[in-house]
């Protein structure tokens, strides 16, 4: 777990990279009515532009699910929903 203080910055930089390369998809989510089920959210739209068959590889998700290092904390859940990949953390 990383000890020094968990940043925005550097858990986009992360998630992102888990993707594979491509431009940026994730974002922070805002809204209090989602952000009791989700942190972080990879719409539908992107994934499918990112991964020409609309299916995130499994290996992609594991990827997203075991994340960590400096300034990010670890995940709580990660999971495919109609919205795209939504990611929680642990708070």
């Amino acid at each position: 777990m990383a000890t020094g203080r968990l940043g925005v910055g550097e858990t986009l930089g992360a998630l992102n990279t888990a993707l594979g390369p491509g431009e940026p998809v994730w974002f922070k989510e805002t809204r209090a009515r989602h952000l009791r089920a989700r942190d972080f959210l990879a719409p539908r739209p992107a994934l499918q532009a990112r991964f020409g068959d609309g299916q995130v590889p499994e290996h992609v998700v594991h990827a997203v699910a075991g994340l960590q290092g400096p300034g990010v904390a670890p995940v709580l859940r990660c999971e495919l929903t109609p919205a795209g990949l939504a990611l929680q953390l642990q708070r």
